[in-house]
């Protein structure tokens, strides 16, 4: 199971690093891509994520398109078997990806799954 996990971005600079880093740290194989949508932030968001994260699929857009709008870019730009939301200001923890897609494998009859706080 490959999965893309979406990061709509509005002003994150001070917390996308920590989000960011948890993310490829606890990454399993099972990550396929991180997606940001940054939605127009008036901070350095984007240019965090362009010069210290080469590997993240950056989306500017000119405008914030808020979450909703911004989490709809990301969709539809994933690849991934597996679709996962997340705030930039989660900080996952190991083993994250692996437990969320076991419950999917587990359990197929699933067609959302949220994780716990």
């Amino acid at each position: 199971m490959q999965v893309s996990v979406v990061i709509p971005v509005w002003n994150g600079e001070a917390v996308l690093a920590e989000c960011l880093t948890a993310v490829f740290t606890h990454a399993s194989p099972h990550l396929h891509e991180l997606i940001c949508v940054e939605n127009g932030s008036q901070d350095g968001s984007r240019q965090l994520i362009a010069s210290k994260f080469p590997d993240v699929k950056l989306l500017p857009q000119p405008t914030n398109l808020g979450f909703a709008g911004g989490v709809n870019v990301g969709l539809r730009a994933a690849t991934g078997d597996l679709l996962v939301l997340l705030n930039q200001d989660c900080v996952v923890q190991a083993g994250w990806l692996d437990a969320l897609c076991h419950s999917i494998e587990q359990n197929p009859e699933l067609g959302i799954v949220g994780g716990q706080i």
